[in-house]
């Protein structure tokens, strides 16, 4: 076991001296927010998406101390971001982006439908963003590009049949869209429609939850039917190809070849460096939070949030002080 001392700030900080256990799975910091399904971290700071009531900014520079720093009144139905940029899915407001330090909003994106679900492509300045026509009901699918948010364009879109987005997920291939009924529309980079999938239940929603393309494969979160892989090789004809049932499956993150999926009270660790076959090799202990439907991992934490009962937790993931 590891400990980490800490240094008291203000009189409200820990003692000093006081230390902090980062074994794996152990809890770090925890602060209560409302109910979010979606999170997005930038440096000191954590965005949650807590849907009509906003986004929720909290400061994190300790992160054994996170503490509720400010909300953005935008509607938030997903989170995502790149450098500099954080984006939101703003139903009626359409596609926002906001400063992550000052949190003044850069620029807007208004397609014509309330935007509902959406995902980032950080490295090619894309963001993907779907909801549905509320005079015909299609699905609306658009590709933006995030270069000058003072002046956000369209380059790529669909429109497909009527259904309600949760979730979006992209790769090399293609552009993925799951609906409330449970299915999956294939999309190729055309944005031609190649194929669909239908689910044992509908994926959790909001940005890098319940859906995850990679490697030629998309990962599924699927709540108590748990975790399906589906293969990609033929877009027309996707198959599941393997999956994980050990509890429900609500969100997910990806780093390297592991797979932090969010459970019932858990956020359960696999090794996906097979996608044929995901071994558990740990699992962290959320108490309290039911649906852990956000999720980002990095510097050996992870940052969770509760979609149900409302929670932000920080938990340590570092494989090297298992006990």
């Amino acid at each position: 076991m590891i400990l980490l001392a800490l240094l008291a700030c203000s009189p409200d900080d820990p003692t000093p001296g006081q230390t902090v256990d980062t074994t794996f799975g152990a809890e770090l910091g925890r602060e209560e927010i409302p109910p979010a399904s979606s999170l997005w971290v930038d440096s000191s700071r954590a965005f949650a998406c807590a849907g009509e009531d906003g986004l929720y900014v909290l400061d994190i520079a300790d992160p054994t101390w996170p503490t509720q720093q400010d909300v953005v009144s935008v509607p938030c139905h997903a989170v995502d971001g790149e450098t500099g940029k954080v984006h939101i899915a703003g139903g009626e407001w359409g596609l926002r982006v906001v400063h992550p330090g000052n949190l003044a909003i850069l620029g807007g994106y208004e397609p014509g439908y309330p935007v509902t679900a959406l995902a980032v492509d950080a490295g090619e300045h894309q963001a993907w963003i779907a909801g549905t026509s509320e005079e015909t009901g299609a699905l609306h699918v658009d590709g933006v590009v995030t270069y000058s948010v003072e002046n956000l364009s369209q380059n790529k879109q669909a429109e497909l049949s009527p259904g309600s987005p949760v979730a979006l997920a992209f790769d090399d291939d293609g552009v993925f869209v799951a609906r409330q009924d449970g299915t999956i529309d294939l999309l190729g980079l055309a944005m031609d429609l190649r194929g669909s999938l239908t689910l044992a239940e509908p994926v959790s929603g909001g940005a890098g939850g319940g859906l995850l393309a990679a490697e030629g494969h998309l990962w599924a979160a699927m709540g108590t039917a748990g975790l399906g892989v589906f293969s990609l090789e033929d877009m027309s004809a996707p198959e599941q190809v393997s999956g994980w049932v050990g509890a429900s499956a609500w969100g997910m993150a990806m780093l390297g070849d592991r797979l932090y999926l969010g459970a019932d009270e858990a956020l359960v660790v696999l090794d996906v460096s097979d996608p044929l076959a995901p071994v558990e090799v740990g699992r962290a202990t959320l108490q309290g939070v039911s649906r852990p439907e956000g999720i980002y991992v990095y510097d050996e934490m992870a940052w969770v949030v509760d979609a149900q009962d409302g929670a932000f937790v920080v938990v340590s993931v570092d494989e090297e002080q298992m006990e």
